[in-house]
């Protein structure tokens, strides 16, 4: 069996409420089978996916051992809530300056930014994966900084020059699924790897938007 941890976790920046009533996330986690919502310094809302449900055969048997069931789900819960909770409030910073591109309307501008308001992680196999939605507009096509990191992550390494072998090392951590997937990933090994691995990814994006790349 698996161990008991989360397997898809929802993040809702503050502009994702604008208009938008944000009751639905308490301060204080609520906790239901499969699944924590709660609030992150007030203003974030979280959806947290857990990766187990109490089985269904809880039901034949006695009140007694159910309660036992029910007492080691919940304290499982609240300890993969703590170990997300504590991540997440590691990485604030970096979330609140993503809050600076997030797409958003401007009445003299139109819509501007690069990322939608709210996004995504999922926790498989050891790996934490962040689809990338982060998007620029770049000779009438829409744009990922990590479509032109796959293009650069193909070059040899020899003979690139000390800034396109950052970019280069950076691409290491971005790949794209096969199938009908829109968008490619960022990895990492745990939460804040892989949150500080998009990071870096974003700090670059305004650099390697103009780069000469074919698409």
């Amino acid at each position: 069996m698996d161990e008991f941890n989360w397997k898809n976790m929802t993040i809702c920046f503050p502009e994702f409420f604008s208009g938008i009533d944000s009751s639905g996330y308490p301060d204080q986690p609520r906790f239901m089978e499969g699944k924590i919502e709660f609030r992150l310094n007030k203003e974030y809302g979280i959806e947290l996916y857990l990766n187990q449900e109490i089985p269904k055969w809880i039901k034949g048997i006695n009140e007694i051992d159910q309660e036992t069931i029910k007492n080691k789900y919940k304290e499982l819960s609240e300890k993969v809530y703590e170990d997300v909770s504590f991540d997440l409030n590691q990485s604030l910073e970096i979330f609140e300056n993503w809050r600076n591109f997030i797409l958003k309307f401007d009445k003299s501008k139109g819509w501007i930014g690069n990322l939608q308001s709210h996004i995504e992680f999922s926790n498989e196999l050891n790996q934490v994966y962040y689809p990338d939605y982060y998007s620029y507009y770049l000779k009438e096509k829409s744009l990922s900084p990590t479509d032109v990191l796959l293009r650069i992550n193909k070059i040899p390494q020899e003979g690139l020059n000390h800034t396109w072998k950052r970019y280069w090392d950076i691409s290491k951590d971005v790949f794209s699924r096969n199938g009908n997937e829109s968008c490619n990933f960022i990895k990492g090994k745990n939460l804040i790897e892989c949150i500080r691995n998009a990071d870096n990814i974003y700090k670059v994006a305004p650099e390697i938007k103009n780069l000469d790349f074919q698409f």
